[in-house]
């Protein structure tokens, strides 16, 4: 209670929460490539690579900032 009360707490909570969202992400990104089996040139895993970090960075800023 006393980190999340302090300066450091949303800090706290998104170093928390982002490796969390990311594997999160990244698990219905492969359910996806399960799924509609596309998606798999070197362009594509660039965009969608960045589109998981991106998504995952604000779920957590997000998370973080409650």
């Amino acid at each position: 209670t006393a980190i999340g009360a302090s300066g450091l707490g949303t800090v706290a909570k998104f170093s928390v929460a982002f490796p969390l969202t990311y594997h999160y992400v990244c698990g219905i990104r492969h359910i996806v490539w399960d799924h509609y089996v596309m998606g798999f040139n070197n362009d594509s895993m660039a965009q969608s690579s960045l589109l998981v970090a991106g998504v995952s960075l604000c779920i957590s800023g997000g998370a973080a900032l409650l």
